[in-house]
């Protein structure tokens, strides 16, 4: 049986939630062949950002 990792932030800022993300997805590639290592995986992020606007790579301000 599977399970899931849940994590309840609450209000968080949106880039350090990002990097959050990007640390647990980089464990899961580090350990994917690794099946003691289930700490980073099947996570579940939970949390609310400020209000922020985001572009893409081909945005500008014009966009706004």
């Amino acid at each position: 049986m599977e399970s899931i990792k849940i994590l309840r932030l609450g209000l968080r800022n949106y880039q350090e939630v990002w990097d959050l993300q990007t640390q647990i997805h980089q464990a899961l590639i580090q350990n994917r062949n690794n099946e003691q290592h289930f700490d980073c995986m099947h996570t579940l992020i939970l949390c609310q950002h400020p209000h922020v606007y985001t572009l893409g790579k081909s945005g500008t301000e014009g966009h706004l």
